[in-house]
């Protein structure tokens, strides 16, 4: 695979000296774009692994209830 060198656009920006550090100020604004977003998304991904969690005990919890209450009904019959 050949490798095509790009020119680094930020540098060619700030040539004059503006004294700003473009390259942080542009990460700062991807950042503050993406980070809330991906914030939402992990909330998003918590709840819904809390809940099939909470559905696998609650199945679990059924079946050793149902166990129990066959082991009952085998000890009456």
């Amino acid at each position: 695979m050949v490798e095509v060198n790009k020119p680094d656009y930020l540098s060619l920006v700030n040539q004059n000296g503006s004294g700003f550090n473009v390259s942080e100020l542009v990460d700062a604004m991807v950042s503050a774009e993406i980070e809330p977003k991906r914030s939402v998304q992990n909330s998003k991904l918590e709840k819904t692994e809390n809940s099939i969690s909470g559905l696998g005990y609650l199945n679990s919890q059924a079946l050793i209830k149902k166990d129990t209450f066959e082991k009952f009904l085998e000890q009456i019959f």
